[in-house]
């Protein structure tokens, strides 16, 4: 791995999804950090658009807002709380195998 920029902002990246896991289960549903993370997720892919498929970015940021302003109800709210979590899955996966190739 050389130290070049795309390879720092993508290793800063995969630290805000380790944090944006954690947020999820720490952090009051209210909390403006996920909008802040998904801020920094569609800039890296529109400065990087190889990396990730873009409608996922997107579902990924409408669910966010949903988990923001409380739209659902309480079991609905942990599908969509497993929904993120798989695209965040989706999207560590891929920014460790960016950083590593």
């Amino acid at each position: 791995m050389r130290y070049a920029a795309n390879n720092v902002t993508t290793f800063v990246m995969i630290l805000l999804v380790i944090g944006q896991v954690a947020a999820r289960f720490k952090c009051e549903p209210g909390s403006n950090w996920p909008l802040v993370f998904y801020g920094f997720l569609l800039a890296y892919s529109q400065a990087n658009p190889d990396v990730f498929f873009f409608y996922y970015v997107a579902a990924a940021t409408v669910v966010a807002w949903f988990l923001r302003y409380e739209f659902l109800g309480k079991h609905l709210r942990w599908a969509f709380v497993a929904a993120e979590m798989i695209g965040l899955a989706y999207f560590g996966s891929r920014l460790i195998e960016v950083l590593i190739i």
